[in-house]
């Protein structure tokens, strides 16, 4: 036992020093490992107390990082978060720690500036004005925002200040 549980503890010091996770696949790798339950357990309950393995603070980083880099909206991010194994109240927690930190219209104005960048990406190469001529291709516009998880609020708000700068 001490043994396997010396030997989960070291693996997972070395895969928490490549890169963070979550609670969950930090127990899937060790159990890929063949660990012990018991060790796991352990291993998981030892470095959640001393602050190596924190889901809330996981989904922060992972909801900065989605909204800013990949211009995804809040339902799509929440979707993510919870196929990683994020439960509810550390996503809630940490929706609630970011617009503490940022303010709510700040992170209301985050994810507008992330729908925009999300249409003039979707836009680069394309006729602008033809397209916000056109209905059905504003439709599919809107649509593709929805699809990277944008609220309709967001969805129209970008859509004007897209065609208010055109």
């Amino acid at each position: 036992m001490a043994n396997d549980y010396d030997r989960a503890r070291d693996y997972a010091v070395r895969y928490l020093g490549y890169r963070s996770c979550t609670t969950k696949r930090l127990r899937e790798k060790m159990k890929e490992k063949e660990f012990s339950p018991e060790s796991i357990d352990s291993v998981v309950c030892l470095f959640t107390e001393k602050g190596y393995l924190n889901d809330i603070a996981y989904a922060q980083s992972y909801i900065n990082s989605k909204t800013r880099i990949n211009n995804y909206g809040q339902r799509r991010i929440v979707v993510g978060l919870m196929q990683k194994g994020i439960s509810k109240n550390d996503i809630q927690a940490a929706y609630a720690a970011i617009l503490e930190r940022n303010g709510e219209d700040a992170q209301n104005e985050t994810e507008i500036d992330a729908a925009k960048r999300a249409l003039t990406k979707r836009l680069a190469r394309k006729d602008i004005d033809s397209i916000l001529s056109d209905h059905n291709e504003k439709q599919k516009l809107a649509a593709y925002l929805m699809r990277r998880g944008f609220s309709y609020n967001i969805v129209k708000t970008a859509m004007q200040s897209l065609e208010e700068n055109e």
